[in-house]
């Protein structure tokens, strides 16, 4: 070390004012961190109490109100919903329980409301049955509806039967040709129908009609189908049918008609 000392600085003098203004920061900046502490104590507990609140018999399922159908039960439903009371309402998903509805085979559509009163009000609105399917493998027959879905099994046919088509399990819908026949099916109306035994799909997609009391309609491919509907109302309602062999409406605004010789000439006497 050289012979000159050296000097140290000599502490720098802060001004009284900056001093204070520091602590004041620091005590701003305190109270700051106490408030935000306070807050977060305050939410934790007030959320602690609301799921404890939800969790007690204030907040649970009191009653479950269902509109059943026709052929939908309320026991099924009921189960479907998977509702009962005691079950927490916050626990309670509308939309889940709703799609739960929507798989039973009948059930076309559902509301599900959920009021915080303690009731769950369920309703659905079933579908429309149109045809009778032959169930080869298990043997009967199954209903299915417009969209043609399979409804459920049936005892007797009674209804407008489709041919041609494939069976589906219950609560799936029909495929491949099946549209084609329920295309023609959904457009009958209520006279024609009930003229109508059975809608038959070939193989190449052509439409024939079996009719009563004998006969059958070649209606071709499912288009045009309003103008052919329209041929078949017309010829019915204006035409003699006793011993028809076929009506051709596949060209709609020149419907054909064939005769059973022999039947006319059974009825004649000849």
């Amino acid at each position: 070390m050289s012979a000159r000392t050296m000097e140290q600085p000599s502490p720098v003098a802060v001004d009284p004012r900056i001093a204070a203004r520091r602590e004041q920061v620091e005590r701003d900046r305190g109270r700051r961190r106490r408030r935000w502490l306070l807050l977060a104590l305050v939410v934790g507990c007030l959320g602690a109490a609301a799921w404890f609140a939800s969790r007690t018999a204030l907040l649970d399922v009191d009653a479950v109100r269902i509109e059943s159908g026709e052929h939908v039960t309320e026991e099924q439903i009921r189960e479907a919903a998977g509702v009962a009371p005691g079950d927490q309402l916050v626990d309670l998903d509308a939309a889940a329980i709703r799609d739960r509805l929507l798989a039973l085979p009948w059930v076309a559509d559902a509301t599900v409301q959920v009021a915080w009163s303690g009731t769950v009000t369920i309703q659905v609105t079933e579908r429309q049955p149109l045809a009778a399917v032959e169930n080869r493998a298990a043997g009967g027959w199954l209903l299915v509806d417009t969209e043609g879905r399979v409804l459920g099994p049936l005892a007797e046919p009674g209804w407008l039967v489709l041919e041609g088509v494939v069976a589906a399990p219950v609560g799936e819908r029909l495929g491949g040709p099946a549209d084609q026949a329920l295309a023609v099916a959904r457009s009958l109306t209520p006279g024609v129908r009930s003229r109508v035994s059975a809608v038959v799909v070939g193989a190449d997609g052509a439409v024939r009609l079996r009719v009563l009391p004998s006969g059958e309609v070649l209606f071709g491919p499912a288009t045009e189908v309003e103008d052919k509907v329209l041929a078949l109302r017309t010829v019915f309602g204006q035409v003699d049918d006793r011993c028809l062999a076929t009506l051709d409406v596949r060209v709609p605004d020149r419907p054909v008609i064939t005769r059973d010789r022999a039947c006319e000439k059974g009825a004649s006497g000849g």
